[in-house]
């Protein structure tokens, strides 16, 4: 046996563990892709490790690929990860509207980030 053998033997039978929150992500990624694409839920090509692997892409800058990564995995330092720390439960919530922040509510929903002057302009780069 060599190394490379026994640990692709080793995630073959630990990996990879369903998790309630990722398979939730994953999920939201493939409604957003469908709403915007004339691709449908059940198009082969939008396979669940083909989003977990699109931040990996090398022509993504390395920021880009860590922001998509944690917001994959919900690894942002924002709503229920301050609720865990003692003396920062306040961190939670949203200073304007009192909601319980999310990356959802920091991009799309909360008028405090400034969106109305945000998403314009990322409309003209897109474009």
């Amino acid at each position: 046996m060599i190394q490379s053998l026994l640990y692709k033997g080793i995630l073959r039978d630990s990996w990879p563990i369903d998790r309630r929150s990722t398979q939730l992500a994953a999920d939201i990624v493939k409604a957003g892709i469908c709403a915007r694409t004339s691709f449908t839920r059940t198009t082969p090509r939008i396979t669940i490790p083909r989003i977990w692997h699109a931040p990996r892409s090398l022509t993504l800058s390395h920021k880009v690929r860590v922001f998509l990564w944690m917001s994959l995995h919900q690894a942002h330092r924002c709503g229920p990860y301050w609720l865990r720390i003692p003396n920062y439960e306040h961190r939670a919530d949203c200073n304007l509207c009192h909601d319980t922040e999310s990356l959802d509510h920091i991009l799309l929903q909360c008028d405090a980030s400034s969106q109305a002057t945000i998403w314009p302009l990322v409309n003209l780069k897109i474009l």
